[in-house]
């Protein structure tokens, strides 16, 4: 098998920012919904 340098050795981390929308059902938390953002250093993110 050929070796290929550069290849399948690197490891990355992606940071994100969560936002859930919750809604009570009676005695229960449900998720309406969830918005995920990069953080990329955008201003979106930021004033989140």
């Amino acid at each position: 098998m050929p070796c290929l340098p550069n290849h399948g050795s690197s490891h990355g981390y992606r940071v994100v920012v969560n936002r859930w929308y919750l809604v009570k059902r009676g005695m229960e938390w449900w998720v309406q919904s969830r918005t995920l953002l990069p953080m990329d250093g955008s201003a979106a993110p930021v004033s989140f």
